[in-house]
């Protein structure tokens, strides 16, 4: 309560940022609620205030609590009209049609047969000018400012959503409203005036190609995501060891760039004598330009408007207040843009923030009892210097995580335990390439020492992919948990860290310590749920379009089968679904046949995620014979382990038994009739064709004695219609429509016959319990 007191605007501002975050997630009826309660202790306080009461209680605090009640009330009508009105008034133009003329502001992707791009309203029937707009359009690589017209239909951002990923929660923290679907588009001119945006996207492209003109790519697009914010070229596989090792945010622009940026200005400011004033409107300067040159996302906002008080209380000859500067950049981001609050990026920078801030706090009390007890100076001697710091960097990455962890289970699911050390290496490390790289640009307009420093970034950039490789390929670096009894866990540690900075000094320690014992019993708990499930065997099959898959998890492993024709966006869902089986890494990728896609799939797949092995079919013929090389080639590159199954042979995964059938290739179609049989616990379960009555006997022999039958949706092209004898009824059916369609009357009337059949319009599914 001290600190209320004497600063009530920053409790104003703090509440009125955490405020709207917490709003943001609230339905209407909620936020009215609290906004009207608010009122009501307004008006009690006021009522306090003017009786003989007053004397009881603090000037300041009434005065502090009556801020932070009015910043709640103003917090919750921001949101109540971005959100529960503007937003959701867009919202219901959902599947109309309209005629609009649009501005493109960036590209998200362009494909040969269709492109999306992040669009402005200029013109329309039904949204309000100056809407941003996701469009879905033929046409391909139109530039930033050019301008489109025609006819769109309006689609909700629902649709974007798709297992763990909140499409609509992830493009309304962009302030993209709808999704627009163009079908009479055409490309009318260019929007010629000057746009800050444009100059600092067509800046950071410049810069960026400086980088990729005589470094090699890896290490160009490190250097550019690193210093410039610009991913385009950072390749997956450096993204996914940096996410596993747990220092994703060290090659995201964020509050320590701007201080490494700020450090190094300052110091070849000094070196011309320049005063201090003068240096603090240079750095001014230059932050403003690293925001604009960076996009201006809410995390590169909130530390700009941070650095940028601070050098603003050195022109006022004021010593910062950096709890002061935090809560005034949360307001100032909520101000500018309500739907910022949605920002994953943005919640984490504000926590990680406050954490260091609390860390302050932290320090001063160990060191004051510290001193007390043992007489020992840390700061001011020189043995236990290096020893210290290293001590404060370990304490102030663990209070950044256990800060953290509640969002990081939200949105991701999944933490490392390797954080804490890996920032301990990398932070200087990565401090050290930030150097290079800004030396580099400097003298790259002079070319001196141009080429050189191109070696050094490439030569560090190797160092550091290595490293973070050889980290993110041990297992059990990363651990999901996405359970839900997490909850019980993660509310203790985030009361105990919120109640940190108010706590006496002497409790602080105690309090902070109190929250790693709770950490380090959610892990073992988890750590005992893992070891406890890892008996078990889980089956899921899963479809899409033209495309079937299975998902195997035995021993605490994941095995996932694709059975299309290489389709990423299918393989993914088999990937979300190991994960919601609580598993961090893929065991095994398993292929039925070959398709040439599977190459470019094995590449993406083995990038983006931690591939242990890969089970490939033997080829029966020339081309089979072409991809299975290439396979085999790609896998040997990237240390994946390859497993060849024979015609008819078995494979044990845990307590499970795959067995991959021989395919037919028909005439008609260059995809062959597939199947795979698994069996776990004596029950068998087949995955196969929409029609299999040209194959093998054997094949056939296994369905009539299959437990669980599944009549899949990737098939070849058949015309025949087929039968199905089975020796006993299965336990669970599952037909796909298309399969349904060429079955003959007598298995068709097998389907119709029993009780709980539906058609989802993809699939008839009979379940019959045995007795």
């Amino acid at each position: 309560m001290t600190l209320l007191e004497k600063y009530p605007t920053v409790g104003m501002f703090l509440a009125f940022f955490i405020s709207s975050c917490i709003f943001a997630y609230l339905n209407y009826g909620i936020k009215i609620a609290i906004i009207v309660s608010a009122l009501c202790l307004i008006a009690l306080i006021v009522v306090l205030r003017l009786t003989p009461l007053k004397q009881k209680v603090s000037h300041s605090l009434i005065k502090s609590l009556s801020l932070i009640l009015a910043a709640i009330s103003v917090a919750g009508c921001i949101s109540a009209y971005s959100f529960d009105y503007r937003a959701a008034r867009i919202d219901s133009q959902s599947g109309n049609e309209d005629n609009v003329t649009l501005t493109i502001e960036s590209c998200e992707y362009s494909l040969s047969y269709t492109s999306c791009y992040v669009a402005t309203v200029q013109e329309s029937n039904l949204i309000p000018k100056g809407t941003k707009l996701l469009l879905n359009t033929e046409l391909g690589y139109l530039e930033n400012g050019a301008i489109v017209k025609g006819v769109v239909e309006y689609s909700s951002l629902d649709s974007q959503s798709s297992g763990t990923f909140d499409g609509k929660r992830y493009y309304l923290s962009r302030r993209i409203m709808l999704i627009a679907d163009g079908t009479e588009l055409e490309r009318i001119g260019a929007d010629n005036r000057f746009s800050f945006s444009r100059f600092f996207d067509r800046v950071n492209r410049r810069l960026t190609s400086m980088f990729m003109s005589h470094c090699e790519y890896e290490s160009g697009g490190f250097a550019s995501a690193v210093l410039l914010g610009n991913k385009e070229y950072l390749t997956d596989s450096i993204e996914r060891d940096f996410r596993r090792i747990g220092i994703t945010h060290l090659i995201v622009v964020s509050g320590t760039h701007f201080s490494v940026m700020i450090a190094l200005s300052e110091s070849l400011l000094k070196k011309t004598r320049i005063k201090r004033n003068i240096r603090a409107l240079i750095n001014i300067t230059l932050i403003l330009f690293m925001m604009g040159l960076t996009g201006f996302t809410p995390s590169v906002v909130r530390a700009g408007i941070m650095h940028l008080l601070a050098q603003l209380s050195v022109i006022l000859f004021r010593r910062a207040n950096i709890v002061n500067s935090f809560a005034i950049a949360g307001t100032a981001l909520v101000l500018i843009n309500p739907y910022a609050t949605l920002d994953c990026g943005l919640q984490l920078s504000f926590t990680a923030t406050y954490s260091c801030i609390m860390f302050q706090s932290l320090k001063g009390s160990v060191y004051r009892d510290l001193k007390e007890k043992t007489g020992i100076r840390p700061r001011r001697s020189k043995i236990f210097r290096i020893l210290f710091s290293i001590v404060e960097t370990v304490v102030l990455t663990t209070l950044v995580t256990l800060s953290t962890m509640p969002i990081i289970w939200q949105y991701f699911g999944e933490i490392s335990l390797i954080s804490i050390p890996a920032n301990v290496i990398f932070i200087p490390m990565i401090t050290v390439f930030m150097y290079l790289s800004a030396a580099y640009l400097i003298l790259y307009p002079i070319m001196i020492f141009t080429p050189l420093l191109a070696h050094c970034i490439g030569a560090f950039t190797d160092l550091l992919c290595n490293i973070s490789a050889c980290f993110s390929s041990a297992e059990w670096v990363m651990l999901r948990i996405n359970y839900s009894f997490s909850i019980c866990f993660l509310v203790p540690i985030a009361i105990l860290l919120l109640i940190l900075p108010v706590v006496h000094a002497k409790a602080r320690l105690p309090v902070f310590l109190s929250s790693i014992v709770v950490c380090l019993a959610f892990f073992g708990t988890v750590f005992a749920v893992q070891v406890n499930d890892a008996k078990n065997v889980h089956l899921t099959y899963i479809t899409a379009k033209k495309n079937d898959g299975f998902v195997i998890k035995a021993g605490g492993e994941a095995l996932i089968c694709d059975i299309s024709d290489g389709s990423y966006s299918f393989a993914s869902n088999l990937i979300r679904e190991a994960e919601e089986m609580h598993l961090c890494e893929i065991e095994y990728l398993m292929f039925t046949h070959y398709h040439n896609k599977h190459v470019q799939l094995l590449s993406r797949i083995s990038d983006r995620e931690i591939l242990r092995g890969v089970i490939l079919p033997e080829p029966i013929d020339e081309r089979e014979n072409g991809i299975y090389n290439s396979l085999c080639a790609l896998a040997a590159e990237r240390n994946i382990d390859i497993l060849t199954l024979p015609v008819g042979g078995q494979f044990m995964f845990g307590d499970s038994v795959i067995t991959m059938f021989e395919r037919t290739y028909v005439s008609r179609s260059s995809h062959p009739i597939t199947a795979v049989e698994i069996e776990i616990n004596n029950e068998s379960t087949v995955i196969l064709s929409g029609a299999f009555n040209e194959s093998k006997e054997d094949l056939q022999s296994a369905v009539n004695d299959a437990d669980c039958v599944i009549f899949g949706v990737h098939s070849p092209v058949y015309k025949k219609t087929f039968g199905v004898n089975f020796g006993s009824e299965p336990k669970v059916m599952i037909v796909s429509t298309d399969a349904y369609e060429h079955m003959d009357a007598g298995t068709r009337a097998y389907v119709d016959i029993h009780e709980n059949c539906y058609d989802s319009g993809v699939f008839r599914q009979v379940i019959k319990v045995s007795e």
